[in-house]
């Protein structure tokens, strides 16, 4: 008998792909909590006596919207393509733990260490849901000062003009200039590389920025060392 139980039970979790079932031993089978499935089909995998099993079956929503507010700064398509949740699919905490990551990630990544996501669930008919991510941008970071350790065959100033990364000034408005990216500074580490490849020295090595964030979260320092 529990060889059989245990059989329907698996073939259950298969057909009630992203529903939660839960059982306990009582006087009768009834399964209720169902919406999207046909009540008839689970009670066919059952296949189970009076007074063995009751069965209560609760579905998850089915992700039908997903609704990105307050993306001022970056595009709705763009914040949309980090998401790991999809429409239309079956609501999980834990994607919805990952989207807000990812959209955070993405922010960081264009210089918004101040950025704050959170996500909220509307349901509306037919356990349905209707997924929110709410953004607040912040203000971009900008960089306050650019310095580098170990370098001796250029100096901080001939490096500084490698780089596409620069440090804020006044008019760093008129250049769009001045502001943190992860990844143009990931490029600017090449870019001194090959400064070195060129002057002959092969094997020098060019460590990861040291990103320093200053209280207010408004400002970066940024070290780089150099391994000659």
């Amino acid at each position: 008998m529990l060889k059989r139980f245990a059989f329907c039970f698996v073939l259950l979790v298969t057909l009630l792909s992203g529903a939660a079932v839960a059982a306990e031993v009582v006087s009768g089978i009834r399964v209720d909590g169902v919406a999207r499935i046909d009540v008839a089909k689970i009670e066919e995998v059952l296949q189970t006596k009076v007074g063995t099993v009751y069965s209560r079956v609760q579905e998850r929503p089915l992700v039908r919207k997903i609704k990105i507010v307050g993306n001022d700064e970056l595009k709705r398509s763009k914040v949309r393509s980090a998401l790991v949740i999809r429409t239309p699919s079956i609501l999980h905490p834990k994607t919805l733990q990952e989207s807000v990551a990812a959209i955070k990630q993405l922010y960081v990544d264009e210089g918004f260490y101040a950025i704050e996501v959170t996500s909220r669930v509307e349901m509306t008919k037919g356990n349905e849901a209707v997924v929110y991510f709410d953004i607040v941008e912040g203000t971009k970071v900008t960089i306050d000062d650019i310095e580098f350790e170990g370098n001796t065959v250029f100096s901080a100033r001939k490096l500084r003009g490698f780089m596409q990364t620069k440090e804020w000034w006044i008019f760093s408005w008129l250049s769009s200039t001045g502001t943190y990216n992860e990844g143009m500074l990931e490029n600017d580490i090449n870019l001194i590389k090959d400064e070195y490849f060129n002057q002959g020295y092969i094997r020098v090595r060019v460590k990861q920025p040291l990103v320093t964030l200053s209280d207010d979260r408004e400002e970066i320092d940024v070290l780089i060392e150099i391994d000659e």
